[in-house]
């Protein structure tokens, strides 16, 4: 029986900079935070290496993790978000998670989010790292 600690990363998920996720440092799993994302060998295809930091370790720790080695800290995919795409977002001073929708993209890496529990005054623009995770259907 598998480890959990094995467990096989999402098919569908997309390593950017700045996502938390768990990697395996010293055969155990810990908290990482990605850092830079190598430049895949072919046009879309997925990075193969990512540079990680560990969270509780020093920088001059931190490594180039293959890619499929890391999984995204909260057990959901991230996918490449696009219009009509639906995802939680924080909002407001309690940073409570709100369902939103992607209305449109901005070429800067900016997402046009409408709130689905709230009315159309409280769109507003976002970038990447305010996205929590696409919500799966």
């Amino acid at each position: 029986e598998p480890d959990a600690d094995d467990a096989a990363p999402a098919a569908d998920y997309e390593p950017r900079p700045g996502d938390v996720v768990a990697a395996k440092f010293h055969a155990k799993q810990v908290r990482a935070r990605i850092v830079d994302v190598a430049a895949p060998a072919a046009p879309r295809a997925a990075p193969r290496f990512v540079r990680v930091h560990y969270d509780t370790y020093s920088a001059k720790y931190d490594e180039l993790v293959e890619s499929e080695k890391v999984q995204p800290r909260d057990g959901e995919a991230r996918v490449a978000l696009v219009a009509g795409a639906r995802c939680k977002v924080p909002w407001g001073e309690k940073k409570d998670a709100y369902d939103a929708e992607i209305v449109s993209l901005h070429p800067a890496a900016a997402y046009r989010l409408h709130y689905l529990t709230i009315g159309g005054d409280w769109d507003q623009w976002v970038g990447r790292r305010r996205i929590i995770r696409k919500l799966r259907g």
